[in-house]
């Protein structure tokens, strides 16, 4: 259950909508993605360069799910 209710895609401002989509259909995590919607700017710049980090797979994909799942765990997420 999201904290901050999250932002559609065809709610999201018009800005952000193509990263906001190429996101989705590329690294999925559509909870962050839609919180990040509040804010057009960070989900285009700071998503967009996580996902080219993403892309030339500087960090072993494990890593980064290890990363996810201990984040969510203290912070005690529900999915």
């Amino acid at each position: 259950m999201l904290r901050i209710e999250g932002i559609a895609l065809e709610d999201a401002h018009e800005s952000c909508r193509p990263t906001y989509r190429q996101l989705a259909d590329e690294i999925g995590n559509h909870h962050q993605l839609a919180v990040l919607a509040h804010r057009p700017a960070v989900l285009t710049h700071l998503m967009a360069m996580l996902a080219e980090l993403h892309r030339e797979q500087l960090v072993a994909q494990r890593y980064i799910e290890i990363a996810v799942v201990t984040a969510s765990r203290i912070n005690e997420c529900q999915y």
